[in-house]
């Protein structure tokens, strides 16, 4: 975008209240649920396990985390995040299969694109040529969140490569994420925000940890209130708050409109076919993964998580392995 009207500004100043109110309200006193203990986070132990890698694909040097052995499982994280969001399911899933979770482009510590495309077709076409330097071409993706839409661009760009995927509290740009991107409908003021040019980094600059903490680790997206310890808050802010990163962020929401494009020519004659498990958490968008999917692909499995909000992978990381292994069996 090289213009900003000053109609085109005017939904975008009305969530800078909704902003504000992120930032100052009241905190939320619901009473915590158990935390999940199935899973663990041991840094020692994962670092038996798991090595840290870079490979360089599209003029980006993407940093991924690889470990265990078997068919590929490639996890692809959500916002504010990165692959860090994974390393309590990533032991598990590692004693049956071989384990890659990427940082994707811009984010944690893959290089930022010079050209800021941000876009889901290029972010899987990033995910394909890792996996190919990895010498596989089978893969199983588990993704949410923003990995969402870039696992189905990989899927549909790449049909015969994906036995099956996990789609996980997710949408996808031109069948059905424009209702959650529509406040006037019940969706979240977010979407606008930070695909606003300029405004979503003047006004977080400097208060970086205070609005990724608001928004995400401490809001109401969490119900395990136990998810995020201060540690993890603290890595996923210094991911953030490197040169650009916000930007990054941000750049991934401003490619919606081009993603919608994407999937609707990529999808236009032919959907996807391929079993599809779609998660939800009941206290997060619930059924609305399963809705956006089943648009593309008539072999959908729904399941809602009683106990966890958006951050299912954080929250019930124990119950999302079995999900995940049950699903992927036989497959």
């Amino acid at each position: 975008m090289t213009a900003f009207s000053v109609k085109k500004a005017i939904p975008v100043i009305s969530t800078l209240f909704a902003l504000s109110a992120c930032l100052l309200g009241a905190p939320d006193t619901r009473a915590a649920p158990p935390s999940d203990p199935d899973w663990p986070f041991n840094a020692k132990t994962f670092g038996r396990t798991f090595t840290h890698r870079f490979t360089t694909v599209n003029g980006v040097r993407l940093h991924y985390v690889i470990g265990g052995k078997g068919d590929l499982v490639v996890l692809l994280h959500g916002y504010p995040e990165t692959w860090y969001d994974w390393r309590k399911v990533m032991p598990g899933l590692a004693a049956h299969y071989t384990v890659v979770a990427p940082d994707m482009r811009g984010l944690g510590e893959s290089s930022i694109p010079a050209d800021g495309d941000y876009t889901k077709k290029t972010v899987a076409d990033d995910i394909y040529k890792l996996v190919r330097s990895l010498g596989r071409k089978r893969v199983f993706l588990v993704a949410q969140d923003m990995g969402g839409p870039v696992a189905i661009s990989y899927a549909g760009a790449h049909p015969g490569d994906v036995p099956a995927l996990v789609f996980i509290e997710s949408g996808i740009p031109g069948y059905g994420l424009e209702k959650a991107m529509d406040p006037s409908q019940g969706g979240m003021w977010h979407f606008g925000f930070f695909a606003a040019p300029k405004f979503p980094e003047m006004l977080t600059r400097g208060r970086e940890r205070e609005f990724l903490t608001a928004f995400a680790f401490r809001s109401h997206f969490v119900y395990q209130k136990t998810a995020f310890t201060d540690a993890d808050i603290s890595e996923y802010v210094r991911r953030y708050t490197k040169p650009g990163g916000m930007t990054a962020g941000f750049g991934y929401y401003r490619a919606f409109a081009q993603d919608a494009k994407d999937s609707q020519k990529m999808f236009a004659k032919t959907k996807l076919t391929l079993p599809i498990l779609a998660i939800g958490g009941a206290h997060g968008l619930k059924a609305t993964s399963k809705e956006n999917v089943e648009r593309l692909d008539a072999n959908v499995t729904g399941l809602i998580f009683s106990d966890a909000g958006h951050f299912v992978n954080e929250e019930r990381p124990g119950e999302l392995n079995k999900a995940v292994l049950a699903f992927f069996a036989g497959k």
